[in-house]
């Protein structure tokens, strides 16, 4: 490599011979990008050796900490995510309340909420599988996952008495004024439970 030097060989010169000459020769074009492409192809390389250096765990024993670490991290996530969805459900009660008020239709609200409760049965089981994988890594946050899971249960019994006297309200067992007062109180209730839970997930 490097730049190349042509050598001519002449017998029998004298200065009578010493004039300008024109030297032709073929060079193929491909060797132009010889150079350029051996540069790229070093750095490329070496970029590749430090990418996969930097990958690869060559300590002998497994940091048992920080993977520890990622699994309470993921955990978490899919815990916030099933609270999310079972918060959703907490308006569906609430819908499905309103509609039965408004249309009296008993037997399309007892369908809603028997679809909506067997959501929340399987949202709740979910929480406390995840509960349980989170108790083995010995984290708080399975103390933070069994709080809200007791904050449900309460929300639930004041989301059943609203229930019970929306029925009583339609069976015309209880008059309007008290059904007022009554469900006024109750959701007072069901919102500083949900802002108790509201804080603790706040803290996953």
């Amino acid at each position: 490599m490097g730049r190349p030097v042509v050598i001519a060989h002449k017998h029998n010169l004298v200065e009578q011979h010493i004039q300008d000459f024109t030297l032709h020769y073929s060079f193929q074009k491909l060797l132009l990008l010889q150079e350029p492409l051996l540069v790229v192809g070093a750095f490329y390389l070496l970029f590749a050796v430090v990418i996969i250096y930097v990958r690869l765990d060559f300590s002998i024993t497994k940091d048992e900490v920080s993977e520890s670490r990622m699994r309470v991290a993921g955990l978490v996530e899919q815990v916030q995510n099933v609270l999310d969805k079972r918060s959703a459900l907490y308006q569906s009660y609430e819908d499905a309340v309103d509609k039965f008020k408004a249309s009296k239709d008993s037997g399309a609200f007892a369908a809603n909420r028997k679809k909506v409760d067997a959501d929340h049965k399987s949202l709740t089981e979910q929480l406390k599988a995840f509960q349980g994988k989170l108790k083995q890594e010995g984290t708080d946050v399975a103390e933070k996952v069994a709080e809200l899971q007791k904050l449900d249960a309460q929300y639930r019994e004041q989301v059943t008495l609203g229930i019970t006297y929306a029925e009583k309200l339609i069976a015309g067992k209880v008059n309007k004024k008290d059904y007022l007062d009554i469900n006024s109180s109750n959701t007072a209730k069901k919102e500083e439970i949900y802002q108790k839970m509201e804080t603790i997930m706040a803290t996953l």
